[in-house]
């Protein structure tokens, strides 16, 4: 008997015996496929870091083997020429990032020689670059770091000297020639192109101790970051990288000559992308964008191995309180500020030596119409003195103000500055020193005596061209003109309305002389006056006046309105009796004129006149009012001699008397006297000498009472 409960499977057969073992399989099977998958990952996963553990071992063992022997520089330095880099010691950890000890790059082109070296360098390098030639480094941290790079020569040196100042790079000679004949084909073909590149991007460099480029030298401790592309021949970028120059540095030219010391400060600079091979002189400054905040001092000049203009000699320390430049693509811009100051500077030429102190300031501002230098100049305690220890000038202050809108480093910048430079009052203690501006061959010479003088310049760089006044006022000056002495009170201005330094000319020059209570002389006998003045008047105007000949071409004017003739037989030579003398006391006389000379030679009019001129001849007096024309021409006036035309001499109330004796013994009411000379020589003043006198108006009461007796 079968129990009821298993009666119905027994009913289902095989078939439901079979069914329930297959489905207890499938439930077994779904529960393990998590499980499986886990253990499949974790093996992937075991193999794929042993994978990489094997690629990173093998890539630091393969690669530190080829940085640690001479595999890298077969490799890299090919041609050593053009690129030699090398190290004491190289190593890698992490994938692409290299360490260096005491690396040097050395690079060379057809224009330019440079090498770098660093004492460490942690550097982060493309591999795939490096096999494009390409020197590519995406971030880089240095210390210990020197720059150095020269210009190759287009000419051989003259001597020595002419490469002295230029950086020595390990493994190049002292200097390199550019390349005789046309460029070699890879400065213009690619194809031909087989140079390395490098690129230096994220860089920051720490104790930079130099940079040294052609004749400039920096050495100290600097920090530098930005970054730098180079294509020999091809292309240049440099930053935008930043300076910070730490107290302590300072600039060379060359190994040795000090140009600025106790430097410091910031400089932003970026030289934006040029090709070389187009690029010509100062138009890089188009690349340029560059800020500066420096400080420091200016070696003394003295020990440059640089020669000032005209023999000069400067000696000065000079202290740079800011330089603070702000130029964008080649313009000097608003920021730029300059300050610099010395307590004493000492300048030298020849015989003089000058010393002050000085002050400067510039900056560059905004008009409303565009931008603008305006600087400041300032020098006090003016001090020239001579050779001997004689002083020769004093001034409390001079002062220089210039501006300038042409502010282009890369076109002739300040082309267009305007300066004006003012020496409001100095005392001249020996005015001689004056003769320093003209030729020695001028017949014109200040001998001795002081002044005080003022002075206003103007200078037009663009047009080349200088105006300016000056005064002078002198209590007590001796003055040589050809063969006359003037002594006496000396007030002259000056002025011009341009100086053309390229001819070394005046135009529109003016000269104003007043002398007051003078004495003229002859240079013969420099200490006997012949006249006393108390004013004479001269004024000389030239359109042009070159100034190696200064005194050949002119008009003058001169007016003498009271003075005595001192010497009494200053005018014997001039009358008919050798031993006639001038009166004292009766010698008062006019003098004016206007002569005009060219070429050295003077015409004009001349007019003399006197009210009561008296002569005497023995004991007999002659008393009468003279006045005198003549017209000259062909007049030496250096040396005297000259042609007259209708000269007239108008002798009027003429009396004679003798002695003391006041009756009259003869009168002429007027003698006109006519005078012509082709020749007339002071020397011999009858010699060729045509009269034509006419008498009218005479009166003789004795004849015999006239004769003249000693």
């Amino acid at each position: 008997m079968i129990h009821p409960v298993v009666r119905p499977l027994a009913r289902a057969g095989p078939t439901a015996r079979r069914v329930q073992p297959e489905a207890i399989v499938s439930s077994r099977n779904a529960d393990s496929r998590p499980a499986q998958r886990g253990r499949t990952a974790r093996r992937l996963l075991r193999a794929a870091a042993v994978a990489i553990v094997s690629l990173y071992v093998l890539y630091v063992a393969l690669l530190n083997v080829f940085l640690s022997t001479s595999l890298f520089e077969r490799v890299i330095n090919q041609d050593p020429v053009t690129l030699d880099i090398h190290y004491s010691k190289g190593w890698t950890i992490l994938p692409g990032r290299i360490h260096a000890r005491d690396l040097s790059i050395r690079s060379s082109d057809s224009n330019v020689e440079w090498i770098l070296r660093l004492d460490a360098v942690e550097f982060d390098i493309s591999f795939l670059a490096l096999a494009q030639q390409r020197f590519e480094v995406t971030r880089a941290r240095g210390h210990g770091i020197s720059m150095r790079a020269r210009q190759k020569l287009a000419l051989p040196p003259a001597s020595i000297e002419d490469v002295a100042q230029l950086p020595p790079i390990e493994g190049f000679p002292a200097y390199s020639m550019r390349p005789a004949g046309p460029p070699s084909l890879e400065r213009w073909f690619d194809e031909h192109y087989a140079l390395w590149t490098v690129r230096l991007d994220d860089v920051i460099a720490e104790n930079v101790r130099e940079v040294w480029v052609d004749s400039g030298r920096f050495e100290g401790d600097a920090r530098i970051t930005g970054g730098f592309y180079l294509k020999p021949i091809r292309a240049v970028v440099v930053g935008p990288a930043h300076v910070d120059a730490r107290p302590g540095s300072r600039i060379t030219l060359g190994r040795s000559t000090v140009v600025a010391h106790e430097a410091n400060g910031t400089v932003d600079l970026t030289i934006d992308r040029f090709d070389p091979r187009v690029l010509d002189g100062s138009s890089i400054f188009r690349h340029v964008t560059a800020t500066t905040e420096l400080r420091g001092r200016f070696a003394d000049p003295a020990t440059l191995p640089v020669g000032l203009p005209g023999k000069a000699y400067l000696s000065t320390d000079v202290d740079v309180r800011r330089l603070a430049l702000n130029v964008h693509r080649g313009m000097v811009t608003i920021g730029t500020r300059i300050e610099l100051g010395a307590p004493r500077m000492v300048v030298s030429k020849e015989n003089v030596v000058g010393s002050s102190s000085f002050g400067l300031n510039a900056e560059v501002a905004n008009d409303g119409t565009g931008d603008q230098l305006r600087a400041g100049l300032e020098l006090k305690d003016v001090l020239l003195v001579a050779a001997d220890a004689t002083n020769i000038l004093r001034a409390p202050r001079l002062s220089v103000i210039a501006d300038a809108r042409a502010l282009d480093l890369a076109r002739d910048p300040l082309h267009d500055a305007h300066a004006v430079i003012d020496l409001p009052d100095a005392e001249l203690a020996d005015a001689s020193v004056l003769d320093y501006y003209f030729p020695t061959d001028t017949p014109f010479r200040i001998v001795g005596g002081s002044a005080r003088t003022s002075a206003r310049i103007e200078v037009f760089h663009a047009e080349k061209r200088a105006a300016g006044s000056a005064r002078l006022q002198a209590e007590e000056l001796d003055v040589r003109l050809a063969k006359m002495r003037i002594r006496g009170s000396f007030g002259a201005t000056a002025s011009f309305d341009a100086y053309r330094w390229e001819s070394n000319d005046l135009v529109d020059a003016k000269l104003s002389v007043l002398v007051s209570h003078g004495r003229l002389a002859s240079e013969r006998d420099p200490s006997q006056p012949k006249v006393q003045a108390s004013s004479l008047n001269v004024d000389l105007t030239a359109g042009h006046v070159d100034l190696d000949d200064p005194l050949r071409a002119f008009d003058a004017r001169f007016v003498m309105p009271e003075a005595a003739i001192t010497d009494v037989q200053m005018l014997s030579p001039y009358l008919p009796k050798g031993n006639m003398k001038v009166i004292r006391g009766r010698s008062r006389f006019e003098l004016d004129g206007h002569i005009t000379i060219e070429d050295h030679v003077a015409r004009g009019d001349l007019h003399a006149r006197s009210k009561a001129l008296g002569f005497e001849l023995g004991d007999v007096h002659v008393h009468a009012a003279v006045e005198a024309r003549a017209r000259v021409h062909d007049w030496r006036w250096e040396h005297g001699d000259l042609a007259i035309d209708d000269a007239l001499v108008d002798v009027r109330r003429v009396s004679v008397s003798r002695g003391s004796d006041p009756t009259t013994l003869a009168s002429i009411q007027r003698l006109a006297v006519k005078l012509r000379s082709p020749s007339f020589a002071f020397t011999d003043p009858l010699a060729r000498l045509d009269l034509d006198a006419k008498l009218s108006g005479g009166m003789i009461s004795d004849p015999a009472a006239v004769d003249a007796r000693p």
